[in-house]
């Protein structure tokens, strides 16, 4: 063991596992930078087959049971919350899935000796963990990280009762953008931190792209990548229901969609009554470690969504140097860099969309290098997985002193 090297816990509903490799690929990788300063023990849900435990690049995860019956409630598109939105069956679910993680969290600081645990997303874990913590009288420091769903999308008196009582708890709290840190204000919350996710610039590089990209996919010469779960809070529906005039003014253009969720069907059928099979392809769900070469191979990168956080997608996007459209979100209109980096429109709005799309996709032909080289440096600069870990590790550093 490394010297004098403390134990730190990350409690998280979203961790990569063998049966489900593409759930939470970002907080495996802050996990193996925070792993370069101290012993690192992960506790995920488990999905489908996949081990109660393993070990894996110096670290120990640990995998607790979701509910009855194989029921999952975590590491469907979107998360958690979409998923109990989306059936109202499984919040029968939730207590089973809330008691496993509380008994497993137990446990496991108890059995692993924890000394600070970082928890993922304010509910439903960061619940469990300030309730652990308030009932041990704080023996374990807490640092919770806020994402942006957990935030902005639950709302009422008893959620923000519980909200409130989770942050109130935590030694420090991280939130990934600047308007979640006013959201965290508003709750009373305390030293807050705001500390993005973080990505790997070396691997997200203008120079990722590969030679068959495009054939692999019969993508026409213009390619626009839409990355994330097909769902209705991605506004990924007004995005397809805008390529058919995006076709019209630049019909050598393919729109590349990568991910899977509820809304797959009733796009692939507007796709084929409107004719767009050669312009829309659906390459479903994909390891995280074969997106360099989808956004390196893109021209435009294309997140409409009613609701964010700050999302990796979008920083992936700006590593690799391409044009990011994003909606109107706080988040990124709030950003101090958001002429240099961002395209705005509005979510659900397939007709402002495709102008935008269309202008975008003709400004290309001027070769902004320029712009490119502007979203690399503020990847490099303020965004890559090494810089973020080092500033994740000084926090927990100061709070185990």
């Amino acid at each position: 063991m490394r010297e004098s090297v403390k134990r730190v816990l990350v409690f998280t509903s979203s961790f990569p596992s063998r049966a489900n490799p593409v759930s939470g690929p970002f907080i495996e990788a802050l996990a193996r930078e925070e792993a370069k300063k101290f012993q690192i023990t992960v506790l995920a849900p488990r999905c489908g087959r996949s081990p109660s435990f393993e070990e894996r690049d110096q670290m120990k995860i640990f995998y607790f049971w979701q509910g009855v019956g194989g029921i999952e409630l975590a590491g469907q598109p979107g998360g958690i919350l979409p998923a109990l939105k989306r059936n109202r069956f499984l919040l029968f679910m939730l207590p089973f899935f809330l008691l496993s993680a509380f008994f497993s969290l137990v446990r496991i600081v108890r059995q692993e000796k924890i000394d600070l645990i970082h928890v993922h997303w304010v509910l439903p874990l960061g619940w469990i963990a300030a309730f652990y913590c308030f009932l041990t009288g704080h023996k374990v420091k807490l640092l919770m990280t806020c994402h942006g769903s957990d935030l902005l999308k639950i709302s009422g008196k008893f959620a923000g009762w519980i909200k409130r009582f989770s942050l109130a708890q935590a030694n420090a709290v991280t939130v990934v953008s600047e308007h979640l840190r006013h959201k965290v204000d508003e709750l009373g919350g305390k030293k807050c931190f705001v500390l993005p996710m973080g990505v790997d610039t070396s691997l997200f590089s203008p120079e990722a792209g590969r030679a068959d990209f495009r054939n692999r996919f019969n993508l026409n010469r213009n390619v626009i990548l839409f990355v994330g779960s097909l769902i209705e809070l991605k506004g990924v529906r007004a995005l397809v229901e805008a390529m058919p005039e995006v076709i019209r003014k630049e019909p050598d253009t393919s729109l590349l969609l990568v991910g899977g969720g509820e809304l797959e069907g009733a796009l692939r059928h507007f796709v084929c009554d409107t004719g767009l099979e050669k312009h829309v392809v659906f390459a479903g769900p994909q390891l995280h470690s074969d997106l360099p070469a989808f956004f390196a191979g893109s021209d435009i990168f294309i997140l409409p969504s009613f609701s964010e956080g700050w999302p990796l997608v979008v920083m992936e996007a700006l590593s690799a140097g391409i044009p990011v459209i994003v909606s109107k979100l706080p988040v990124f209109m709030d950003h101090p860099d958001r002429e240099a980096l961002f395209i705005p429109v509005t979510a659900g709005d397939a007709g402002e969309i495709a102008r935008v799309l269309i202008k975008t996709l003709r400004d290309l032909k001027n070769k902004d290098s320029a712009g490119h080289m502007r979203r690399r440096s503020y990847a490099l600069q303020e965004l890559d997985i090494s810089v973020i870990g080092r500033r994740y590790s000084d926090l927990i550093k100061s709070l185990l002193q």
